[in-house]
C-alpha cells in the first residue's frame, strides 16, 4: 500500500514538472489562433501569459507589439512591447525598423495628444494677432518681388480707376482679409487698422470680414 501511494505521488510530481512547458505552448498555439481568428483583444491576453525570459517571451514581445500598432491602434502599448524587443535583442536583425516604427508611433502619438487642446481666450487673441502679422510679413514679402512693370502697370490702373472720386469703397469677397485689402489698395498690408477704423460701424471692433460687406477704403 505505502509503495502505490509513493508511486502515485511520485507520477504527480512528474506531470507537475512537465507542465509549465506544456501551458506555455499550449497558449501561445491559442494566441496566433485567436489573432489568425481576428480577435485582437484575445490574443494580447493569451499572449501576455506567453512572456517570459527565454527567447519565446522576446519574440511575444514582438507580435504584441505589431498587434497593438496595426490592429488595435494602441500606440503606448506599441511602443512599451517594442522597447521591451529592443531591450532583449538589441543586435537582432530586425532592430533598425522597430526604431523606425517607434518614431513613428511617437510623432502619431504626440499628434493624437495635442488633439483637443482647450486655449484661453487671452491666447486666441495672442495667436490670431501673430496671424495677422505673419500675414502682413508674407504680403510684404511677395509684393517686394514684383517686377517693375507690374508695379508700375498696377499704380497707374490704380489712379485711373480713383480719378474724380473722393472716396472709394470695396465690396469683400471670400478669403478676403483687412490685410489683404490694405495691400491691395496702399501696396502696404501696414494700414490694415486705417481700413478698420474707417468702418468702425460695420465691422463692430472685430476684424472678421464678411464675404459681400462694402467697405469704405479712405484716401491716401
Amino acid at each position: 500500500m505505502r509503495l502505490l501511494l509513493f508511486w502515485v505521488f511520485f507520477s504527480f510530481l512528474c506531470t507537475g514538472c512537465g507542465s509549465p512547458t506544456f501551458s506555455s505552448t499550449n497558449l501561445r498555439q491559442r494566441a496566433e489562433r485567436a489573432e489568425a481568428d481576428g480577435k485582437y483583444c484575445q490574443a494580447l491576453e493569451l499572449y501576455e501569459r506567453c512572456i517570459d525570459g527565454t527567447s519565446v517571451g522576446t519574440e511575444v514581445h514582438y507580435r504584441m507589439a505589431l498587434i497593438c500598432a496595426s490592429k488595435t491602434h494602441n500606440l503606448a502599448g506599441a511602443l512599451y512591447h517594442f522597447q521591451r524587443f529592443i531591450e532583449r535583442v538589441p543586435k537582432d536583425t530586425r532592430i533598425r525598423e522597430v526604431i523606425e516604427d517607434m518614431r513613428r508611433l511617437r510623432l502619431l502619438l504626440a499628434s493624437q495628444l495635442s488633439d483637443g487642446v482647450l486655449v484661453s481666450r487671452a491666447e486666441a487673441i495672442r495667436l490670431r494677432n501673430t496671424n495677422l502679422s505673419l500675414q502682413s510679413q508674407l504680403i510684404t514679402l511677395r509684393s517686394q518681388k514684383e517686377s517693375p512693370l507690374q508695379t508700375q502697370a498696377f499704380s497707374k490702373k490704380k489712379t485711373t480707376s480713383r480719378a474724380g472720386l473722393e472716396t472709394r469703397t470695396y465690396r469683400v469677397k471670400q478669403g478676403d482679409t483687412l490685410v489683404i485689402i490694405s495691400a491691395r489698395f496702399y501696396k502696404t498690408p501696414q494700414r490694415w487698422r486705417d481700413i478698420a477704423d474707417a468702418n468702425r460701424a460695420q465691422l463692430d471692433g472685430s476684424t472678421h470680414l464678411k464675404a459681400g460687406t462694402v467697405l469704405t477704403i479712405p484716401n491716401i
